[in-house]
């Protein structure tokens, strides 16, 4: 397993960042209280959440922002649109000159260019 590239903490992704800009007081879930693996890279190819895991293109979530909420990264494509740039982001700062080719190679998609309304 990769150390993912996102975070270091072992806490929801989403609570984290919305305890950080107060929505939240303590995170509801960290260390092992119930958090679940999510690979950013999924469901459009069977070799998209492998190269999550070798990239490091993961993050911990809670059940509720996992897939429970409506606002959840499975349930919303906005959420999901959102994780997916922040994993590009990740993945261009890690990979240096060629990160954008590279990128495309792997994923086929520019997430950093694609708008969502919901």
């Amino acid at each position: 397993m990769s150390a993912s590239i996102i975070q270091s903490e072992r806490e929801c992704f989403f609570c984290s960042a919305l305890g950080m800009i107060g929505q939240y007081g303590a995170i509801p879930f960290s260390n092992n209280d119930g958090l679940e693996k999510h690979h950013i890279m999924f469901g459009y190819s069977s070799k998209a959440r492998k190269y999550s895991e070798k990239y490091g293109l993961w993050v911990y979530l809670c059940p509720y922002h996992h897939r429970n909420a409506p606002e959840s990264v499975h349930k919303s494509k906005k959420t999901n649109v959102l994780l997916r740039r922040v994993a590009q982001k990740a993945f261009m700062r890690e990979h240096g000159d060629n990160a954008m080719s590279e990128w495309m190679q792997l994923f086929g998609k520019n997430y950093l260019d694609e708008e969502v309304e919901e």
